[in-house]
Parts: C-alpha cells; sequence; structure tokens
C-alpha cells in the first residue's frame, strides 16, 4: 500500500483535471483492480452459500436466508461510522483494515461447522467490504483532479462491479472443480 498518499485537488481546468488522461495513475489503476478482485472473491461465495448451508449444515431455508443476508447487515450497520472514520483517519485504513477484515472473515469460512458461526462471520465479512467500498470509494474520488471527481468514482464503481458480476461464476467454477473439500 507504499504510495497511496492521495494528493491535493488539482484547480479545474488545471493540464490534471482534463478528463480520463487526469485521471490515470498507478496508484488509481490499483486501487480499481484491488477493488475488483476483492469484490470477485466476496461474491463468489454466493453459490456456493445456500448449497453448503444445506448439504453441509444440514440447515434449511430460513438459515439460508439469514446466512446470504447477514452481510448486509454488517455492512449497513458499519457504513455510516466507517464514512466519519475515514474522514478523520484517512481512507488507507478503511482500504487496508476492510480488505484484512474480511480476507480473516473470509478464511474462517473454511472453519465453519454451524450456521450460527457462519452467520457471523458473514456479518463480520459485511463489515470489511462495507470498509472497502466507502474506502475505496473515497480514495479514488482523493486521487483524481477536481474537475473528472465523477469520472473517478464510475471508474472504481465498474472495477468493483466487474467483481460483483464475475464472483459467482468463479463460484461456481470452483464449486463443480474442486466441491466443497
Amino acid at each position: 500500500m507504499r504510495g497511496l498518499t492521495p494528493q491535493p485537488p488539482q484547480p479545474a481546468g488545471s493540464a490534471a483535471g482534463s478528463g480520463s488522461a487526469g485521471i490515470v495513475s498507478p496508484t488509481f489503476v490499483l486501487v480499481g483492480a484491488s477493488a475488483m478482485l476483492f469484490w470477485l472473491g466476496v461474491n463468489a461465495t454466493l453459490p456456493v452459500l445456500p448449497r453448503f448451508v444445506r448439504d453441509e449444515l444440514g440447515g434449511g431455508d430460513v438459515l439460508v436466508g439469514l446466512v446470504v443476508g447477514s452481510i448486509a447487515i454488517g455492512a449497513s450497520v458499519a457504513r455510516p461510522r466507517l464514512g466519519r472514520l475515514g474522514d478523520r483517519r484517512g481512507r488507507r485504513l478503511l482500504v487496508s483494515g476492510g480488505a484484512v477484515l474480511a480476507s480473516l472473515a473470509l478464511l474462517g469460512h473454511l472453519l465453519v461447522t454451524s450456521g450460527a458461526l457462519l452467520f457471523v462471520l458473514r456479518v463480520v465479512l459485511g463489515v470489511g467490504q462495507a470498509a472497502l467500498r466507502v474506502g475505496a470509494s473515497t480514495f479514488a474520488v482523493d486521487l483524481a483532479p477536481v474537475e473528472p471527481r465523477g469520472e473517478a468514482t464510475a471508474y472504481t464503481l465498474v472495477a468493483m462491479h466487474l467483481g460483483i458480476g464475475s464472483g459467482p461464476l468463479v463460484g461456481e467454477w470452483v464449486l463443480d472443480t474442486w466441491g466443497f473439500d
């Protein structure tokens, strides 16, 4: 994460503020690629979870719904607080802290033996993904010159949605290839 210090905004009409050329930098690409890969990993679990809850944990439809929806609980509760934290302590904390927290929660999925534990891990995953989303979105805006900030946000969201859209395909492929073991 070295070199991920946002630059002060450039005045409108400056050379740096002249469209996409002023947005693209190695740091900006790193933030977007990280966000895409993160969302791919998180969303790879979506097609696998219902079958895991039913087949491996013996849960029913209610538990499937709770486990799948629990990520939104963590994200919704945490997101407003995370925005304030990012404003006070910096975007780097949100991006790196969110990625670490979410990664630990995802790794915890490998050790799950109960629906309750999976529910808790998914809530924690929601907090981590919320931190990364808030951090990456605001970081992209901080990195962009004043004029194309909307464009910078759009590119970052495109990267996230590429991960969101491709994650379930990867999850299905992994499940078909290796199964739950």
